[in-house]
């Protein structure tokens, strides 16, 4: 097989899978979680003047149910699957800066979320983050991918992005989104990192000991394209 023959073969496959879903080239684009000038990127693979890449064929496979290889022209291998790609699940909603009731979806609703090869190979877990309150850095939507603190032996560093829980005074488990600083005369503080004027106040670790970091923020996306709720 020539490479043409593997491009015109990858160009029939991204089309069909599109067409299954009825999108349009921009919104399917969005859809499988390209960046957003992704469509040119869809307009090519269809054209048959170029494939999918190994990061964009894993995107395609999640919701083909195919082999990445398949979306690339290619035929799966038996013995090499594309198994290579770590996923975590997406287990939940967290408020980044302001006190939320720990919201974890149902185990069927729970989505994969690929884990970059690059990330060291920590137990994880990813969050959607909702609300204004840490929209400096992880805006309404944004997939966190965090590591626990204690099974990963993880100790935060100042400026780390941290996942914070308590249980408040009605004994419901809450869960936020911070960024740990430490002070040059070492305070701890939990920052919220926001616009809004109302997630401006800082909280002294010390002087709430019934918070505690449970997990470091590992890698952020705001463009993964969520199936469950339409989002």
């Amino acid at each position: 097989m020539t490479d043409e023959d593997r491009k015109r073969r990858a160009a029939e496959r991204v089309r069909e899978l599109r067409e299954s879903f009825g999108m349009e080239q921009p919104e399917f684009a969005r859809f499988i979680g390209l960046p957003k000038d992704g469509q040119s990127s869809i307009s090519k693979w269809e054209a048959g003047k170029s494939a999918p890449g190994a990061k964009a064929a894993a995107l395609l496979a999640l919701k083909g149910g195919k082999d990445a290889l398949y979306y690339q022209g290619l035929e799966p291998i038996a013995s090499a699957p594309s198994a290579n790609v770590r996923m975590a699940r997406i287990v939940g909603e967290v408020q980044a800066g302001a006190w939320r009731e720990a919201i974890e979806f149902p185990p069927d609703e729970q989505e994969p979320y690929p884990v970059p090869p690059s990330t060291p190979n920590f137990d994880m877990q990813a969050f959607v983050v909702r609300g204004p309150s840490m929209n400096q850095v992880f805006p309404d939507g944004t997939v966190v991918l965090v590591a626990g603190t204690i099974a990963n032996r993880i100790n935060p560093k100042s400026g780390d992005y941290v996942l914070v829980q308590r249980v408040n005074s009605d004994g419901l488990h809450e869960a936020s989104l911070k960024q740990y600083v430490v002070d040059v005369d070492g305070s701890k503080w939990l920052w919220p990192r926001s616009n809004d004027p109302h997630y401006q106040t800082p909280l002294l670790v010390s002087e709430n000991d019934d918070a505690s970091i449970t997990g470091r923020v590992m890698k952020a996306e705001l463009d993964f394209p969520l199936a469950r709720r339409g989002r």
